[in-house]
Order: structure tokens, then sequence, then C-alpha cells
């Protein structure tokens, strides 16, 4: 019959309760939390603290546990590598490394390189170093040459160092051109009156179209110096593309030059 079996209305666990400890606060601290163990690492401290976890029963007997928990510098992140500017090679690049942070330690520096083997995987020693920032102010970035660069795919590294020595390395392809040359840049064939207009043509452009040309621009050297600067120098205009001869044509006015000889650049 039912009443002659044993019943279990309620059931203890056997154990009272746990207590929880670490070796060494200074650089984590153990705590129990809804029944979980927690460690916490403290902000700015690294090494190895022991964590011992103990059991005590309702008779008073005790069983424990050790542990070991090494706490290791958290390497820095970024989010991206841009890249700005003019993308023709022998001009400046801008590199800029975005979101640049560190959650345990300071950043101390963000290096530039190109991968100079081709091989999408930075080695230290080999790849080439473009520059490098250690200035938050403004965001991590650098302005390089691209005289060493080529044609095409050209992957650039952000190394990412933080004060504990961690780094990150974040990776970018950005696709270089060929600076633009001309071959033959055929003046005025005499002399010219101020009212009249004068053509120069540019030819043997490469690239040798207007697709990859975005324009072909005539100034006037107006401080004589013989020196190309587009600050100071006045722009004319700009040449238009010939597709018959696939040569590049300027007309100007010679009222907008000055009597004698003139210094064009191209």
């Amino acid at each position: 019959r039912p009443n002659q079996y044993l019943s279990i209305i309620t059931a203890t666990s056997v154990v009272a309760g746990y207590t929880t400890a670490s070796s060494n606060t200074s650089i984590a601290t153990a705590a129990l939390v809804n029944g979980q163990l927690v460690v916490t690492p403290v902000l700015g401290a690294l090494g190895t603290v022991s964590i011992t976890v103990q059991a005590t029963g309702f008779a008073g007997s005790t069983a424990s546990a050790t542990f070991n928990v090494t706490i290791v510098p958290a390497a820095p992140t970024a989010s991206t590598l841009q890249t700005r500017d003019n993308r023709a090679i022998g001009r400046f690049l801008g590199l800029y490394a975005v979101g640049v942070r560190d959650t345990d330690s300071a950043i101390a520096r963000v290096d530039f390189y190109r991968d100079t083997n081709g091989n999408g995987t930075y080695d230290d020693g080999i790849d080439l170093e473009l520059g490098s920032d250690s200035n938050a102010a403004g965001g991590y970035n650098a302005r390089v040459a691209t005289s060493t660069f080529s044609v095409g795919a050209n992957t650039i590294f952000a190394r990412i160092v933080d004060t504990d020595g961690p780094a990150t390395i974040i990776t970018q392809t950005v696709n270089m051109v060929a600076r633009p040359t001309a071959t033959t840049i055929t003046p005025p064939a005499g002399a010219v009156n101020p009212r009249q207009t004068y053509t120069v043509e540019i030819a043997g452009i490469t690239p040798a179209n207007n697709t990859n040309v975005r324009r072909v621009s005539v100034f006037l050297d107006s401080n004589n110096d013989g020196t190309f600067s587009p600050f100071t120098d006045r722009l004319l205009g700009n040449a238009v593309y010939n597709a018959t001869t696939g040569n590049w044509v300027f007309t100007g006015k010679a009222s907008k030059l000055e009597s004698g000889a003139n210094l064009l650049f191209i």
C-alpha cells in the first residue's frame, strides 16, 4: 500500500555554502554572483593569480579546489584603414587608421607599411614602413610617398601598438594608377597678337585615352621662376580630348599672356 513506502517530501543540499578567494586582489578579484564564479581583472594589472573555491557541508566538513588565472594585455583594435588623396604613383597618399582604441592601456603609435613581398601578410623587417603616427590628435594617419608602389593593387598594413606591447594589424588594398605622361607638346607655330587665339597640342599622353585621364590643364608661369606651382601660377584653362587623333588640344586667348616669351606648364 502507498503508506507502506518511504516518501521524501523535501531535500536539502549537503553543501551549506561556497566561498572563494584570490591570492592577489591587486591583479584580479573573485566573487560568487547568482551561483556563478566571476573573476574580474583589475584595470591595468597583469600576471597570474590563484583562485580558490571552498565548499562547506552542513556537518562542517570542507572541500576546496584551486586553479590559476593569467591576466594578459588586451590587444588594441581599429575599425578600418582608409586611404585618401591621389592614387597616381609618384603622388602622395593619405592613410588613416579609424576607430583606434584599447581597453586596458594607451595607444603608443600606429605604423603604416606596404606589403613589399605581396604575400598579403605583415612581415616584420621585410615589408616597407611608410610612416608612423604617435599623436592621437586628429586621428592616427600618415601622408606617404608612392614612388615605390606598383601599378594595380597594393596591400597596406596599419600596425597598432599599445603601451603594454601587443600589436594588431589591419589591412587595406589600394589600386594605384600610373602617373600620366606626355611625349610631345606643340606650341603655336609663331608669335600671336593680343587679339588672336592660339592652340597648344599635347600628344602621346599615357594613359592614352580620356577614360583614365581626368583633365589636362594649362598654366602660365606667372612669376617667371621656371618652376610649376599650382598656388602661384595662373590656370589658363583645360585642354579638350580629340577622339580622332587621341591628342589633347588647348585653345587660349593671347590677351591673357604677357608681351614676349611666355612659359606654359601642362
